[in-house]
């Protein structure tokens, strides 16, 4: 939450609470690329704490799954982007030589006869490490991912 200045003191406006480190914005370099096998283990722990974060919301709907299992998934590009014919892709956001997040993005077509015939990037899966929040990690993943898509025909 941000802090008003009033008179040289910081201010905490009603309803808001002060901030700690992990929410403070640093200026980072973050570097997007698409995954490789390399990255699988990177990946599956980024998505082991997604899954941890959803599952303490709802238990009944959303589980952890083991690390190896998820680990081989992308290890073996297998992951939810993936499809029969190669529609899909991983991207990572890397800073400081350490991936912070990831996207699975694939491309699709409506199948609903009133759509028109179109082609869309279709986001699978989307996370970021929590010590890189608020940091402009999943919106630069999200602009690659629209990249991505636009470059193989997506509208």
């Amino acid at each position: 939450m941000p802090l008003r200045r009033d008179s040289g003191s910081d201010i905490l406006l009603p309803g808001q609470y002060p901030l700690v480190m992990s929410d403070v914005v640093r200026s980072v370099a973050i570097a997007i690329r698409q995954a490789v096998p390399a990255d699988a283990d990177g990946v599956a722990q980024i998505y082991l704490e997604s899954a941890a974060y959803h599952a303490g919301f709802d238990p009944e709907r959303y589980s952890v799954p083991g690390m190896e299992a998820i680990a081989a998934l992308y290890r073996e590009g297998r992951q939810p982007s993936s499809d029969e014919a190669g529609g899909g892709v991983t991207l990572v956001a890397e800073i400081g030589g350490e991936i912070a997040g990831f996207v699975d993005v694939r491309l699709e077509r409506s199948s609903d006869l009133m759509h028109r015939e179109l082609m869309y990037c279709h986001i699978a899966e989307i996370a970021v490490r929590r010590v890189y929040q608020k940091q402009g990690v999943g919106g630069r993943l999200m602009e690659a991912a629209e990249e991505w898509g636009r470059g193989r025909g997506a509208e």
